[in-house]
C-alpha cells in the first residue's frame, strides 16, 4: 500500500476502522428501471429482441441529506421487505411474464415475487398500460408503490 505521494506505508497487514451511525436508513422510495418501455413486436421463444421483451428492476432506496436516492439492503430478521409485480387490466391479456423462455400470464390475484421481472408481448395490440411493483410492505410502517408505463 502506498500514500498519495507513492511512498510505501510499511509492511502488511494493514488494518483500518470505519463507523456507521446508530440508525438504520429508512426506506423512502422504490426506484424502478426502466421508467417506461415501448414494445413494438411480439415475443418469440428463445429470441433476444429488445422490441418484444424487457427486464424491469426495483431497487429500494433511502433519500440522503441532499435528496438523492441511495440504494439500501435488507437486514435479515431485523429490517426487510418484499417486492413483486402485477400488470394493469388494460394490458393483462397482452403482456406476460417470461420465465424459462416461455411467456406466461400474470396471476389474477397476487403478484410475481422478486426485485426484477422480465416481460414480453403475448399478442399484438395497440395501447398502453402499467406494470406495477405492488406496495412494498414494510413491517408496521407504510407502503410504497411505483408504476412504470408500458406502451404497445
Amino acid at each position: 500500500m502506498k500514500s498519495v505521494n507513492g511512498i510505501a506505508l510499511g509492511t502488511a497487514p494493514y488494518t483500518w476502522d470505519f463507523w456507521t451511525g446508530p440508525d438504520i436508513c429508512t426506506l423512502d422510495e422504490l426506484d424502478v428501471a426502466p421508467s417506461s418501455y415501448l414494445f413494438s413486436s411480439q415475443y418469440s421463444s428463445n429470441v433476444v429482441d429488445p422490441n418484444s421483451n424487457a427486464t424491469f428492476a426495483a431497487t429500494a432506496a433511502h433519500l440522503d441529506a441532499t435528496g438523492a436516492p441511495q440504494p439500501i439492503s435488507a437486514i435479515p430478521g431485523v429490517y426487510a421487505w418484499t417486492t413483486g409485480w402485477t400488470v394493469s387490466t388494460e394490458i393483462k391479456n397482452t403482456i406476460g411474464n417470461i420465465a424459462a423462455n416461455a411467456i406466461n400470464a400474470f396471476p389474477d390475484a397476487g403478484s410475481i415475487p422478486g426485485s426484477s421481472v422480465t416481460v414480453g408481448v403475448k399478442s399484438p395490440t395497440n395501447g398502453e398500460g402499467t406494470l406495477t411493483p405492488p406496495p412494498l410492505r414494510l413491517p408496521m410502517t407504510r407502503s410504497i408503490i411505483r408504476q412504470q408505463k408500458i406502451i404497445l
